[in-house]
């Protein structure tokens, strides 16, 4: 059994400081930095630390409306210069922009990595408004490719796609919201959290829920997306991925839960 020194004083002493700003973030502070690295923690009835699960409710969704609606309005023209940029960047590659709002609430990379599990949510690293990552856009493409649009030729797929070993002819960027959107808290409510944990053999009913917040997009969130031709691409290549996403977006869904009903989008006038 190897012998571990207790911590020095000086780690307790950064730890609590890291709970001072965890429990009440600057009016400044990057929303997705205080997701990632400031989570609050919780005393158990054991008397033992833990992620503090009213964290998401009680501290960052409050601090996050709180710079959308701040007076000074800082944060809201950091977003605007970053769309102007972004905006130019699309312009610049000739790329397909269209605009779509959420129909019900969007839930995106509840599997990413982060000490709260599945509460978290893709937040833009410098600004912390959510984003949809253009890999996911284009994976979700082109499963709609696979599964509906080019079933029956997958040359033509693969011809757009690409795979390990060529270059498609389509670029998917980022989606970011078309104006800055509300977060919501959501709920997960697993009745047999025993029976999943492996504790009892069977989902009886004596067993008592423990629901598990996690976060979303507000549903009637407008999202810009993007496509755009590599070198390979063919005339009308952007035009035919921009429909394949928008048409994935309505019918499948981005993120996770879309089964459900998150995730869909329609497409604005």
């Amino acid at each position: 059994m190897s012998y571990r020194p207790n911590p020095p004083v000086t780690e307790y002493l950064v730890l609590e400081k890291l709970q001072d700003t965890a429990k009440k973030p600057p009016s400044s502070a990057n929303p997705a930095l205080v997701l990632d690295k400031y989570v609050g923690w919780a005393t158990n009835n054991r008397g033992k630390r833990e992620v503090d699960k009213n964290w998401l409710k009680s501290v960052f969704i409050d601090h996050y409306r709180s710079m959308l609606g701040a007076r000074d309005g800082e944060y809201k023209a950091a977003y605007q210069a970053y769309y102007k940029r972004w905006t130019t960047m699309l312009s610049g590659y000739n790329a397909n922009q269209r605009v779509l709002k959420t129909v019900w609430r969007l839930a995106v990379h509840l599997g990413r990595t982060s000490v709260i599990e599945n509460g978290t949510i893709a937040l833009q690293h410098s600004l912390g408004f959510p984003f949809i990552p253009g890999q996911s856009l284009k994976g979700l493409a082109r499963a709609y490719a696979e599964m509906v649009a080019l079933k029956d030729n997958p040359a033509e797929l693969l011809r757009l796609f690409g795979d390990q070993k060529s270059e498609g002819s389509l670029i998917f960027f980022d989606a970011i919201p078309d104006g800055l959107p509300e977060l919501e808290l959501d709920i997960l409510n697993p009745h047999f959290p025993d029976y999943y944990s492996g504790k009892k053999k069977l989902p009886t009913d004596d067993q008592n829920p423990v629901p598990v917040n996690f976060l979303t997009v507000a549903k009637n969130s407008r999202f810009l997306f993007g496509v755009a031709a590599t070198a390979v691409a063919k005339p009308g290549d952007s035009e035919q991925g921009i429909d394949l996403l928008c048409n994935a977006l309505e019918e499948l869904g981005a993120g996770a839960k879309t089964a459900a009903g998150y995730g869909q989008f329609q497409r604005t006038k």
